[in-house]
């Protein structure tokens, strides 16, 4: 081994970049440095309070700083960029270090938002301070009474059109909850919205705030409909059975299905029905009737009264 006095002037004991500068005028000049550093990352979350009557909601969003560089930044400029940039290297991999978690004060003023090459810049209007292995929050937006839809949708995929009585007598499920807005200044919105995961809470009958289910947005231009999937619907049940079966060839065959629709609530309620019919399909008999949305998907709106139930059957004939 060999010791050292001291640590040389030109000898550094960490990895350092250094930049070698030759100013041939006779004037001082601005020098402006540009790199990337990996381990520092930001992600989008967002709370959404649903009024009681589903009607309208309350939106914030906040910026979530994770600062894994080694290094503290104090009183920087803070700009962030949305949209899917494309990098050559790979992502480093999250980091499970200890780290000291402290969420932000409200900011007097939400991030300035701006058009940026093919994305989104959003800036703080004041410095911020993020030190090393630290996570910070920074309020993104706040808007209040937007306008939102609670709508069930019950969404049949399975692949049964080919078989007989594929899965028993009959399948129950329940339909998804979806709220849903227009991210438009009309509706109370109109703000570009970086992807992120959205919380829904809702009041209950004591004024307890509850947590009501979340769903994952993607990076969302003004104007652009959000569907959140919450949950699925306690009182609402479906059920789906295989009424007939009939092999008409050796690529043909006809089938009857039938829908039941309940609701346990003590007040009206519908359902969006949407089915898949696979390859080349014609309905033989539909009551009442599903509509075409798409090449292979049918859609209906079931109006259920309280406490009750409706019906609906079809035959479809199918070539594969």
């Amino acid at each position: 081994s060999i010791m050292l006095a001291g640590i040389p002037g030109n000898l550094r004991a960490r990895p350092a970049l250094v930049w070698l500068i030759k100013n041939e005028g006779p004037k001082k000049q601005k020098i402006e440095v540009t790199y990337l550093a990996s381990n520092c990352s930001w992600k989008a979350d967002y709370v959404l309070k649903v009024a009681r009557d589903n009607s309208r909601a309350d939106l914030s969003g906040w910026v979530t700083l994770d600062n894994k560089t080694g290094k503290t930044f104090e009183n920087a400029s803070l700009k962030l960029v949305a949209g899917k940039l494309h990098q050559v290297l790979p992502q480093p991999a999250v980091s499970d270090l200890a780290r000291e978690y402290r969420a932000a004060p409200m900011a007097k003023a939400q991030m300035k938002e701006e058009s940026f090459f093919e994305y989104h810049l959003y800036s703080l209007p004041r410095k911020v301070t993020i030190k090393n292995n630290q996570t910070k929050q920074i309020s993104l937006l706040q808007a209040q009474g937007i306008k939102v839809k609670r709508v069930l949708i019950a969404k049949n995929n399975s692949p049964g059109f080919y078989y007989s009585m594929y899965s028993g007598p009959s399948r129950k499920s329940h339909p998804s909850i979806y709220i849903k807005f227009k991210n438009s200044k009309e509706d109370g919105l109109g703000i570009p919205l970086p992807k992120g995961i959205v919380r829904a809470y809702q009041e209950s009958s004591d004024g307890s705030t509850l947590f009501i289910g979340e769903d994952r947005i993607e990076h969302t231009p003004k104007n652009e409909e959000v569907n959140l999937k919450v949950g699925e619907a306690f009182d609402i049940t479906i059920e789906r059975t295989q009424t007939s079966f009939e092999k008409l060839g050796s690529r043909s065959v006809e089938n009857g299905w039938e829908i039941k629709v309940r609701n346990a609530k003590d007040k009206p309620d519908s359902v969006i029905l949407e089915e898949f019919i696979p390859g080349d399909w014609k309905f033989v008999s539909n009551n009442p009737g599903f509509k075409k949305i798409s090449s292979n998907w049918v859609r209906t709106i079931v109006e259920v009264p309280p406490e009750g139930e409706k019906v609906l059957t079809y035959k479809v004939r199918i070539k594969y």
